[in-house]
């Protein structure tokens, strides 16, 4: 009797050992993790195709992020728009750079803010952005207030 408990103590020994190191046993328990790679990835620049989710949904004319916020990611360049990757929002494949002096103004073919800069070149109408809360050398007095062009 005392060569087969030794025996079975043995085989009992190994079995153990190998269930434990091949993994079968995590098969048998429900295994959670919390991790989620977003909540701290900040993702400096994109591929082209892409853009960076820091240049919001709307409003685009090709602007660049110059500090990119932590929990952005790359999002897939939408139809009717260039996205040349880095660190470059979408550009609007029907848009234009209007040059003031040595400034520069990005026009779009869609209008994004109330009241917008109007620019008719041909049969087109491209618009520029106009805001009082965002300020740029570039301004433009319409209806008593004074706008920043951007």
């Amino acid at each position: 009797m005392g060569r087969r408990f030794r025996f079975f103590s043995v085989f009992t020994v190994l079995f153990a050992f190998f269930y434990i190191n091949t993994g079968f046993a995590t098969t048998m328990l429900p295994v959670t993790y919390d991790y989620s790679c977003p909540s701290y990835k900040k993702y400096y620049e994109c591929s082209n195709g892409y853009y960076l989710s820091d240049c919001g949904t709307s409003g685009w004319m090709g602007q660049s992020i110059s500090s990119p916020a932590f929990g952005n990611s790359c999002e897939v360049c939408p139809s009717g728009y260039s996205c040349s990757g880095g660190t470059v929002c979408p550009v609007s494949t029907n848009s234009k750079t209007l040059h003031i002096g040595d400034r520069s103004v990005g026009l779009s073919s869609q209008k994004v803010t109330t009241p917008s800069l109007n620019v008719k070149i041909g049969n087109t109408v491209y618009y520029g952005k106009m805001s009082t809360t965002v300020s740029s050398p570039i301004k433009i007095k319409y209806n008593g207030k004074t706008y920043s062009v951007y």
